[in-house]
């Protein structure tokens, strides 16, 4: 399947895409430092470098939005809908 754009385009968009501290990184961060918990940020030593470290939990959070194609005209789903298309508007926390 060929791009639509050119490689150059292509890079100047990617490049505009931020992988650390994101909004729901910090809210996340945010309500976490506020119940009392204590972490580390972004520790490359770890595989695929999680966003938040808990050494005293030996835990690990990667906080990841799932977008829809649009983010900016995005909405939440309302009335019934299969739980994979709600589950793309879910933040995705592993632990």
């Amino acid at each position: 399947m060929s791009d639509i754009v050119s490689p150059e385009i292509r890079s100047r968009m990617m490049a505009g895409i931020k992988g650390k501290n994101t909004r729901p990184e910090m809210i996340l961060r945010q309500g976490l430092h506020r119940l009392g918990f204590r972490y580390r940020l972004h520790d490359r030593r770890l595989p695929g470098t999680p966003d938040l470290v808990f050494p005293r939990y030996r835990a690990v959070i990667f906080a990841r939005v799932r977008q829809s194609v649009d983010a900016q005209t995005a909405t939440s789903p309302s009335g019934t809908r299969d739980a994979a298309v709600v589950d793309n508007f879910v933040w995705c926390l592993h632990f």
